[in-house]
């Protein structure tokens, strides 16, 4: 994989160039310069990538029409104000628009952000960290790196770009798995009651006198 060091550069307008990352925590877009008797509707964000994103509209949007969007992403700082072009919509008002004007903080507070919510999925045994690969048996990789390999092995798996130039310079483990093998079958989790004896605490005086 090619370390990116380049500066952070708006997406391009290519559709479905990046992974759409389904959304593990509230998130919700709005229509800007558009008021409705002063209020603003809320449309409930689907998917997103740093292209574009899926939203729940309340009907059908026109395609090709260029809308303002302000993006209220949780645990995100600041609100992602961009500009997208519709691409298509169906009859029940869920529509793909595509990311035509991303500023370059915007865009830096997307990916920061992205991550968050694979970490969330993550959390949640929504999202598998090792979806397709598989170790390699027999096999130890001696290739030095440092944290900010594990880092760049989540990016790299889950098409994120990286936070920062540790991370895009670091080696993510590539050489340990074997990208074309199958998964292995998941190893069965047993559960075994805990025996009478491994119940009983010893209780010593300092125990007896731990006030927590």
């Amino acid at each position: 994989m090619v370390a990116i060091t380049s500066p952070l550069q708006p997406a391009l307008s290519n559709r479905r160039r990046r992974v759409r990352h389904k959304i593990q925590t509230p998130a919700y877009a709005t229509f800007c310069g558009e008021p409705h008797g002063g209020m603003l509707d809320l449309h409930e964000i689907l998917n997103i990538s740093e292209d574009g994103v899926a939203i729940q509209c309340h009907s059908p949007l026109e395609v090709k029409k260029r809308i303002e969007l302000c993006l209220d992403l949780a645990d995100c700082p600041a609100q992602i104000v961009t500009a997208g072009e519709v691409v298509w919509s169906n009859d029940s008002g869920r529509t793909g628009l595509r990311f035509s004007a991303l500023p370059h903080d915007s865009l830096s507070r997307l990916r920061e952000w992205l991550f968050i919510n694979v970490m969330a999925g993550v959390a949640n045994s929504e999202v598998e960290l090792l979806p397709r690969d598989t170790p390699k048996p027999g096999y130890t990789d001696t290739t030095a790196t440092t944290f900010a390999g594990i880092l760049a092995y989540t990016e790299h798996t889950f098409g994120l770009a990286p936070l920062g130039v540790n991370d895009a310079q670091a080696y993510d483990f590539s050489n340990a798995f074997n990208y074309s093998q199958l998964p292995l079958k998941r190893a069965p989790m047993v559960q075994r009651p805990l025996p009478a004896s491994a119940r009983r605490i010893r209780v010593t005086p300092a125990l007896a006198n731990d006030p927590t």
